[in-house]
């Protein structure tokens, strides 16, 4: 039996946006619905629908030359991080405001440069932000000395026969509280609730403790992930980089590796 020293901070708080993208900013570039649907499989490979292009009645061929005509335009010089920089949400798009305890009402912009200034993070849940980097007081239990986020969302129209049914009708904030180690999309697997707009959730914290780094060294590990001693792109995690091993980091990797290869996209990181 040992006794663990209760931390004097807050673990990492990742909020997610479901609608990932900005309405705004997807009128001001003047981008489709289709295209809009079509770059939602950018979230997530699980979001991808490739049966579609065997589909004559959607003209997916078309849809494929209005995105490349759509990236090759001179503010995106065929950059998918360009492309997506230009129209994801960002942390103030989706934060009005928020509180720490009893302490002042912070706007939505200085919410994410005090709080939540780690992101964007493309996940199946959308588009998130998290406060790893920052170390905020935890002021102890009970009510009264938790966090208060107040959001708001955009809802965007998606063609049904390109976007993925997860994603359909899907509205609100997802929402996980989680250690420091573990990486965005891990954390929306292994630990995120979905809050619905108009609506108002009391979220309570109990500590628990999952010890995998062995892992990290046994045959499991060796078979499916990078060993720990591996270099890594320094824009990859991978399973160890930027968050260190986990079962759901080792696993996770893979798609970013994917993601990073195929599409040279920066913001998985998963």
């Amino acid at each position: 039996m040992y006794l663990e020293k209760i931390p004097s901070s807050w673990p990492t708080i990742y909020i997610c946006s479901k609608s990932a993208f900005s309405r705004s900013k997807l009128a001001v570039n003047g981008f489709s619905t289709r295209i809009v649907s079509y770059l939602t499989w950018t979230l997530s490979p699980s979001l991808a629908i490739p049966e579609t292009f065997n589909d004559t009645r959607l003209n997916m061929a078309g849809l494929e030359n209005e995105y490349k005509g759509t990236i090759s335009r001179d503010r995106y010089n065929n950059s998918v991080d360009l492309l997506l920089n230009s129209i994801l949400l960002s942390c103030s798009d989706i934060v009005m405001e928020c509180k720490i305890g009893q302490g002042k009402e912070l706007s939505g912009k200085e919410c994410c440069t005090e709080l939540l200034s780690s992101g964007p993070f493309l996940t199946p849940e959308g588009t998130c932000f998290s406060s790893r980097d920052k170390s905020i007081p935890l002021l102890g239990a009970g009510e009264g000395s938790g966090i208060t986020i107040i959001t708001q969302h955009d809802e965007l129209v998606y063609d049904r026969d390109i976007t993925s049914p997860d994603l359909l009708g899907s509205q609100g904030l997802s929402i996980a509280v989680v250690d420091k180690n573990i990486s965005p999309i891990a954390a929306m697997q292994s630990a995120a609730f979905t809050i619905r707009p108009d609506s108002y959730a009391d979220v309570g914290i109990i500590p628990t403790r999952i010890d995998d780094t062995q892992l990290s060294s046994s045959l499991i590990g060796r078979e499916s992930c990078h060993l720990p001693e591996d270099s890594v792109s320094s824009n990859l995690n991978t399973n160890q980089q930027q968050f260190g091993y986990s079962k759901f980091n080792c696993e996770a990797g893979k798609n970013e590796i994917v993601a990073n290869n195929k599409l040279k996209v920066n913001f998985i990181t998963v």
